[in-house]
């Protein structure tokens, strides 16, 4: 079993106005990519032959408060539209979640 993660922050300095350099910039809107995966590999015997069964669960999230996120139909029927355009998107979190599995055999394999 093998377990990666990655985080990744962003941040647009130019977009920001730093106005006096005497003063600290102050960070508005950090960008966040973070993936996550579980890779699984575990050799099956049958038959006398060696087959891989593989695996693998991922997770990716991703906000960037410049991309605008559908919100869904509820955010559009409730009067509480703060922070969101007349489409019914707005700032949010993005994720995606996938699993995949498989199984390998190598033709013409001799030890």
């Amino acid at each position: 079993m093998v377990f990666s993660s990655t985080l990744g922050l962003f941040e647009n300095f130019i977009s920001n106005s730093f106005g006096d350099f005497t003063q600290k910039a102050q960070l508005k809107n950090v960008d966040v990519n973070w993936a996550n995966k579980l890779d699984f590999n575990y050799p099956i015997s049958l038959f006398g032959k060696t087959f891989n069964f593989n695996a693998t669960l991922a997770h990716f999230l991703l906000y960037d408060a410049d991309v605008a996120v559908y919100q869904g139909e509820h955010f559009i029927r409730n009067n509480d539209r703060s922070g969101l355009a007349n489409d019914g998107s707005g700032i949010g979190a993005q994720s995606r979640l996938y699993f995949g599995t498989g199984l390998t055999y190598q033709f013409g394999y001799k030890k």
